[in-house]
């Protein structure tokens, strides 16, 4: 067979020209069955071992009109009534349509063939019939499944799944808006068996391929919540089950996570993960079934849900960057993986925002590896491109160590600054970003505080995951008269210089705050060059249910931030415009800053509890320029805006991912604790700091030291709470 001469052969017509005999009189002869079987068989395998070597002549044999024509009629025949057709009828169709799917697999030009399109719709009809919602009813009451059922809910979704054009998606999209609330409907399953595994792996298959576009459109959220909240429910249930078919039950489970996997590319629904606690859920799985599949795919999607928090609270992080250089490794020695480089990747790329997995992955020398994604041809074409790894490069220079390893590796600057030249605009951007970042450590960036000549009102950095909304916030305040950044059409020259340009000259950044947002270490470097360079923040939440954690945390604790999906675009809009000229007024004058109330927000637009004045504006261009925060004399009652605006006046920034959540009545505790043990809770205080701000005993002893004025003393003879300032007064 490997003549393609053989393949060429005059007999294969034949053999096809007898199926399509077959099809048309849907002969009622046991010894016709058996030998159009036989054929579609020997079809069937033929393409599959045989179709990428030689193409063209499957196109001949396979593209041909009658025979298409008759597949698609038995096709049309099933969607109307499978039970009036022979499961030997059926088994034909089962083998020519695996053939046709192997056909088109990746192969765009065939699939616009219009004769394929025919395919296409026909298989489309069987998820609308009535028949296909019947059998539905009934999946998972057998531990196999019957030719019928394997047919409609494996064969059918599976060669649905190869619609990968654009001009052909409409096809996709039209079985989806059917099929998605049909699925839920029937879901949970409860079964555990094979059938179950097969009918959720092939329908997951045609409701998550190319379906970025409608799972970020507004009509199909709720189906595809419903859809995760089901897979939760079944996940907590299978696992719950002990001792009965323990094989089949990981095989569900892995199913499970793989499918719920597909749900971390959107922020919408990794803020759905975090309501339904899935992190906890799944870290006890990893703890429990030692399976190196499931971990993976628990990994990939912890790597996107866990907080910062979360990943402090782990009690072994190296063992998920442990997983992940192994399969990088493997693929780099040739070992033969299931998950395809890209996918690794992007799982890493996930983990890498973290600080402890930034360590990781130094310590367990990792850095090495990911350049040589990032540079060895045959890994970036594994890899799908090199924008994966040059972006966790990236990501990775905000933790010193790595930072200086990448610094001082001269092969790999000499590499970046040949992509600066590349026609890809991903990689480009990346190896821009790194070199940008090196030659900005040579200037000691953070020494200096920039005088704007405000050339921009506004500055919008943004994650271009949330461009649409961005946009639309654009495009309101250039109508309101605003000269507004954004990089949109604003980029001339080199994109890092002009980011940088427009941030030093901008009165305001207003960052666009997100999942997307946090995990993007371009977004990171724009914050941050931001915050370094003490231009005034206001913060925009962009997607539903975020809370930003982290080193976004940090940069915009204190800070007012206005919930856009909370309040609605046009809501937002107006508290925006509010909140700019309320910074206006305070640049005005250091007086107005001091006397004016401003109302401290967080998560969406509320009123500062009564004891406060107005909330510290950090990013000021000057000290004299910063608001006045007045806390209530005694620690206790200060909220947890009052301790994180305390630190940041008093800059001791480095103690804020200690104080999350933390009010005046816990960090009185704390420092009790600090006064009882200075030297251990020093200690303590610094491993739950970050890399990028460690703190030093300095910052330490003056946070004891300014703090102590605010802590009550227990002196006076009714024994209340007076703090020292009370004394003083």
């Amino acid at each position: 067979m490997n003549d393609p001469y053989v393949l060429d052969h005059p007999l294969f017509v034949t053999l096809r020209d007898t199926l399509i005999s077959f099809l048309h009189e849907n002969q009622n002869n046991q010894t016709m069955y058996q030998l159009a079987k036989d054929i579609s068989s020997l079809i069937s395998n033929i393409t599959i071992k045989f179709v990428n070597t030689y193409v063209d002549i499957f196109k001949r044999l396979l593209i041909y009109k009658p025979l298409i024509n008759k597949v698609s009629e038995g096709i049309n025949k099933c969607a109307q009534n499978i039970g009036n057709v022979s499961e030997e009828f059926i088994e034909v169709l089962n083998n020519l349509l695996f053939a046709y799917e192997r056909l088109i697999h990746k192969r765009l030009d065939i699939q616009d063939d219009p004769s394929i399109t025919i395919l296409f719709e026909s298989v489309a009809k069987c998820f609308v019939s009535h028949n296909y919602e019947e059998m539905l009813e009934h999946v998972g009451e057998h531990t196999e499944m019957s030719i019928r059922e394997e047919f409609f809910f494996a064969r059918c979704p599976l060669f649905l799944h190869q619609c990968r054009s654009q001009h052909r998606r409409h096809i996709l999209n039209d079985v989806r808006k059917i099929l998605l609330p049909l699925f839920n409907k029937r879901l949970p399953l409860k079964q555990i068996n094979k059938s179950v595994i097969m009918v959720l792996g092939s329908i997951c298959a045609v409701l998550f391929i190319c379906s970025y576009g409608i799972m970020n459109n507004e009509a199909f959220y709720d189906q595809y919540e419903k859809l995760l909240s089901h897979l939760n429910e079944m996940l907590s249930n299978v696992y719950s089950i002990r001792g009965e078919n323990d094989l089949i039950k990981i095989e569900l489970i892995q199913e499970i996570v793989e499918q719920m996997s597909n749900f971390i590319s959107i922020d919408q629904y990794i803020g759905k993960m975090k309501e339904l606690q899935l992190s906890a859920r799944l870290l006890t799985i990893v703890d429990d079934i030692q399976d190196e599949a499931i971990h993976f795919q628990i990994y990939r999607i912890l790597a996107a849900i866990l907080t910062e928090k979360d990943i402090k609270t782990l009690a072994s992080p190296d063992k998920i960057v442990t997983i992940f250089l192994k399969k990088i490794i493997n693929i780099t020695n040739n070992i033969s993986e299931r998950e395809p480089l890209s996918n690794i990747l992007i799982a890493v790329k996930s983990l890498v925002q973290h600080d402890q997995i930034k360590d990781e992955i130094v310590k367990q020398q990792g850095l090495s590896l990911l350049i040589r994604c990032a540079t060895e041809p045959e890994l970036i074409e594994q890899g799908e491109g090199n924008q994966w790894s040059l972006e966790i490069l990236l990501a990775l220079t905000f933790n010193k160590e790595a930072f200086n390893n990448i610094k001082n590796n001269t092969e790999f600057i000499q590499h970046l600054k040949t992509l600066l030249h590349s026609t890809d605009d991903d990689e480009k951007r990346f190896a821009e970003s790194i070199l940008w970042k090196i030659e900005q450590d040579k200037k000691d960036v953070e020494s200096t505080t920039v005088s704007s000549n405000d050339q921009y009102d506004i500055m919008l950095s943004y994650s271009h995951r949330n461009k649409d909304l961005c946009y639309a916030i654009y495009d309101r305040l250039i109508k309101d008269g605003f000269r507004v950044w954004i990089d949109r059409e604003n980029m001339y020259g080199s994109p890092m210089d002009a980011m940088a340009y427009a941030i030093e000259n901008s009165k305001y950044i207003l960052v666009c705050m997100s999942e997307a947002y946090k995990q993007s270490p371009c977004c990171q470097l724009e914050a941050q060059y931001a915050f370094q360079k003490r231009r005034p923040l206001i913060p925009l939440v962009m997607t539903p249910r975020y809370k930003p954690d982290g080193w976004l945390g940090i940069i915009v604790s204190g800070k007012i931030y206005i919930d856009i999906p909370k309040l609605t675009i046009d809501s937002a809009y107006l508290a925006l415009k509010k909140e700019i000229n309320a910074y206006l007024k305070q640049r005005n004058t250091t007086e107005e800053v001091s006397s004016q109330k401003t109302p401290l927000v967080h998560n969406s637009v509320t009123q500062i509890p009564a004891t406060s004045k107005t909330l510290p504006i950090t990013g000021m261009t000057s000290d004299a320029q910063r608001s006045i925060v007045k806390y209530p004399n005694c620690i206790d009652e200060w909220s947890d805006d009052h301790v994180r605006s305390f630190l940041i006046e008093r800059k001791l920034t480095s103690l804020l991912p200690v104080v999350v959540d933390m009010d005046g009545c816990v960090l009185h505790m704390m420092y009790l604790m600090c006064m009882e043990n200075p030297q251990s809770m020093f200690d303590r205080l610094k491993a739950d700091t970050t890399n990028e701000h460690p703190l030093n005993m300095s910052t330490y002893l003056r946070f004891l030291h300014d703090i102590k004025q605010y802590v009550p003393n227990m002196t006076d003879k009714k024994s209340r709470k007076i703090s020292s300032i009370c004394h003083i007064l």
